[in-house]
């Protein structure tokens, strides 16, 4: 059984409600900001009601739930390191020292650009590059329940992992710095290019900037551990490295698979420290959420 049940869904249950608590008690938050919350939240759910189907067992069961969630777990895989990307952009932009207020095109190229990052170009990654590089239908691991499951090879980093690592970093290598610039170097213009944006105070711009940093600090660390498996580790704990075994050999048993957590480390170590990692540290995004917004 789960170590942590009956706890661990318990505490995703209320952390998501908290979040949605967060929502509609502040109306300030920009699209980034909003869609991470969503996603925060749905992932709580979701990690929670398999904690519970899957306390004890690794049945093959809920066969349409694990299609949909699998998939939806790609989706916040990429998504949400996005929506961090969107966070620090609006940011910087918001603070550029910029006389006149953005016109309407312009605030409408902005809100088609941070849709397609948000949720277009992760719908494309959970949709047909987890296709080319999922090696069965879904994955039952004992206690967690169902988790997508791709073959590690260099045609996977480069569709699906690499992501979760290039957009916190772009926006921890570019955006943050810009921000933390233009504040030491030009409050009081800074402050004045904030009133242009009616809906966006200053209080109100810490507290996202706030979720922005903690966010890159807790997305960062996810990527660079989920490309782990993909690179050359010992015959035990996993699969040699290739670039691309080929579409044969990873759609060749397309059957769903049931193991147990000890299983699972032996098939590979890191990949099993990941699933139990990633769930946490949503965890942990919902309860920095809910403090930056919730208190502050």
């Amino acid at each position: 059984m789960e170590p942590m049940y009956p706890l661990f869904p318990v505490f995703t249950f209320v952390n998501a409600f908290l979040i949605l608590l967060v929502l509609c008690v502040r109306r300030s938050l920009n699209l980034g900001a909003s869609m991470l919350c969503i996603w925060i939240a749905l992932l709580d759910v979701i990690y929670g009601v398999n904690s519970i189907l899957w306390a004890d067992n690794k049945d093959l069961k809920a066969f349409m739930w694990c299609d949909i969630v699998t998939h939806l777990q790609v989706f916040f895989s990429i998504s949400k390191p996005a929506c961090t990307l969107i966070i620090t952009r609006r940011l910087y932009l918001a603070t550029k020292l910029e006389v006149d207020p953005p016109s309407s095109d312009k605030r409408r190229r902005e809100l088609l650009f941070d849709l397609g990052l948000g949720i277009a170009w992760p719908v494309i990654c959970a949709s047909i590059f987890y296709y080319i590089v999922q090696d069965c239908r879904f994955l039952i691991v004992e206690g967690q329940g169902c988790r997508s499951s791709v073959w590690p090879s260099g045609v996977e980093v480069l569709l699906l992992s690499i992501w979760p690592v290039v957009f916190p970093l772009i926006s921890s290598v570019f955006y943050c710095p810009c921000i933390l610039w233009t504040f030491y170097r030009h409050a009081r213009e800074a402050d004045h290019a904030l009133s242009s944006h009616p809906s966006l105070s200053r209080p109100a711009y810490n507290r996202i900037l706030a979720l922005g940093f903690i966010d890159i600090l807790i997305m960062l660390p996810i990527g660079i551990v989920s490309l782990i498996p993909n690179f050359p580790l010992p015959a035990a704990y996993g699969f040699p490295f290739v670039f691309y075994p080929g579409w044969a050999p990873i759609h060749a048993d397309w059957a769903p698979v049931a193991v147990t957590v000890a299983e699972l480390n032996l098939r590979s170590f890191w990949a099993s420290w990941d699933m139990n990692f990633s769930r946490w540290a949503n965890a942990a995004q919902g309860l920095f959420v809910f403090a930056v917004f919730g208190f502050l």
